[in-house]
């Protein structure tokens, strides 16, 4: 494997959430600090969109655009503008944005049986199969609100009808996402509706994946270091039996886990916040490789390319005021790492 700095050469405040489409041979990424998504083609000139807020993860549409999770919930982008879909934070949304997310690999729509749904601005054809449903986690602003409440983290699901289902709470900083969990109330929310703040446990939510299988679901709390499991029902979107799937503490116990990705034979490929390092990590929570990234703060990881046989990675360039990392050269920068051994998987597009 090599690793290399992509060339297009430019530095991000809080680089994150790469995405790869297969079908527009486009990579696209998000600067979380400088409020701005980007896209880039080989051989072309990135397009950067300014979308006036925190992005935190974003996924493309089945038709056309992107769906976003950001300081103010979850929106549309298309021609550069969003189009706010529902904000699901309640009394508590200055100090709160959304943080990380995915797609999982199926999402059915029958809007138009439901009453509490009569409202929605977008009502898709009734029991039309879609491409997945969006799932995305809050966690509190600290960079704006210093003294926050950090335990705001709440794992939510945004269906392609545009409801919204509260899923999972207590998380700190949700990360790298990959199906498991225990389950718990669904709250439903229409357009423009608003969720209650019931819940006040979790810290940052981070690194949403789903086994090759579909049966299962991962996901971290960057905040105290651990990565949890569920199973994972692909009908209905439910996450069920949530347990703890690595403490990286114990290895890690200065670092972070930040964004992950997932390769075709199910392992798990994991930024290290502060450690300038991916991790391979086995089905059976054992770390089997490490990746040295010239970053203190690598952030994510995904797969690209036809093949999808090399990961672009994101990292982190500022501190609080856009002070340079000190001693890491190419914080900041995205990186592509070559040859890798196994391929990847392909990401579903939202269904909305």
């Amino acid at each position: 494997m090599k690793l290399e700095v992509y060339p297009d050469d430019d530095r991000f405040l809080l680089g994150e959430g790469p995405l790869y489409d297969e079908e527009t041979d486009e990579l696209h990424w998000i600067d979380i600090t400088g409020c701005a998504i980007f896209t880039h083609r080989h051989g072309e000139p990135t397009v950067r969109y300014d979308i006036g807020e925190k992005p935190g993860v974003i996924a493309v549409r089945s038709k056309g655009g992107f769906v976003v999770a950001s300081k103010n919930g979850f929106s549309f982008l298309k021609d550069g503008k969003l189009d706010h879909i529902v904000s699901p934070f309640g009394k508590d949304h200055p100090i709160l944005r959304m943080n990380d997310g995915a797609v999982d690999c199926k999402g059915e729509s029958n809007a138009a049986d439901r009453p509490e749904c009569q409202n929605l601005v977008v009502v898709l054809t009734r029991n039309s199969v879609l491409s997945g449903r969006f799932w995305a986690g809050s966690m509190a602003d600290v960079e704006e609100h210093h003294d926050a409440n950090k335990n705001r983290g709440i794992l939510y699901r945004l269906d392609p009808d545009l409801t919204c289902h509260a899923m999972d709470d207590g998380i700190g900083i949700v990360n790298g996402k990959i199906c498991s969990g225990q389950t718990l109330p669904q709250i439903i929310l229409s357009r423009n509706d608003l969720l209650p703040t019931a819940f006040a446990d979790i810290l940052c939510l981070i690194g949403v994946c789903w086994s090759p299988d579909n049966s299962v679901m991962y996901m971290a709390d960057s905040e105290d270091k651990k990565i949890y499991i569920y199973d994972f029902d692909a009908e209905s979107g439910n996450i069920s039996n949530k347990r703890l799937f690595l403490d990286t503490a114990i290895s890690y116990p200065d670092f972070n886990p930040d964004g992950a990705c997932i390769d075709s034979e199910g392992y798990l490929w994991w930024a290290l916040w502060n450690g300038s390092r991916l991790i391979r990590i086995a089905p059976d929570a054992t770390i089997v490789e490490e990746v040295t990234v010239p970053a203190l703060r690598p952030t994510a990881p995904c797969f690209f390319g036809k093949d999808l046989s090399s990961l672009f990675i994101t990292s982190s360039g500022a501190q609080e005021g856009g002070v340079q990392e000190g001693g890491v050269q190419e914080g900041g920068k995205n990186f592509v790492l070559k040859d890798v051994k196994v391929k990847g998987l392909p990401k579903f597009k939202f269904g909305g």
